[in-house]
């Protein structure tokens, strides 16, 4: 129940902010935040592409390259669920290698998921062998045992 105040919440004061011509850079960037982490909580995945799109876009708007990383995660898989795949692809090739461990595995098994659908059986078993392949040891070994497996 708290996620979906937050959310209610977070979509207020960006509704404010908008109407608010002095509003500043880091203030609006502070409010997409909030409304990405509480629409991805609620799986509100309009919001959470809403919220991660205008990020992106502001010249250092998603903050580190980690939390970069985890909003293009965030947004290409609230795109793949809005049905804007190709652009859910593109952006799963450039977050997944910069993701930590789990998140990198998640990232590499949706971008796999996504090119088999679209029937490139070739690219789902390169994402998969890449995350199985990963050198660092964020990945758990049953993690890239698993994703050897699925790559066949």
């Amino acid at each position: 129940m708290r996620s979906r105040r937050a959310l209610v919440l977070a979509q207020a004061a960006l509704a404010r902010l908008g109407s608010t011509a002095e509003a500043d850079d880091e203030l609006n960037e502070r409010g997409l935040r909030a409304l990405g982490e509480a629409a991805w909580r609620q799986r509100a995945f309009g919001e959470v592409a809403r919220a991660y799109a205008a990020l992106l876009v502001q010249p250092g708007g998603a903050g580190d390259d980690d939390a970069r990383a985890t909003a293009e995660f965030r947004l290409a898989s609230a795109l793949e669920r809005t049905g804007d795949v190709a652009t859910a692809i593109a952006l799963l090739e450039r977050a997944a290698p910069r993701l930590p461990g789990d998140a990198r595995g998640q990232a590499y098994r949706l971008l796999a998921d996504l090119h088999e659908r679209r029937g490139d059986l070739a690219a789902a078993a390169a994402a998969l062998e890449t995350n199985a392949l990963a050198t660092d040891a964020t990945a758990s070994a049953t993690a890239r045992a698993d994703a050897l497996y699925r790559a066949g």
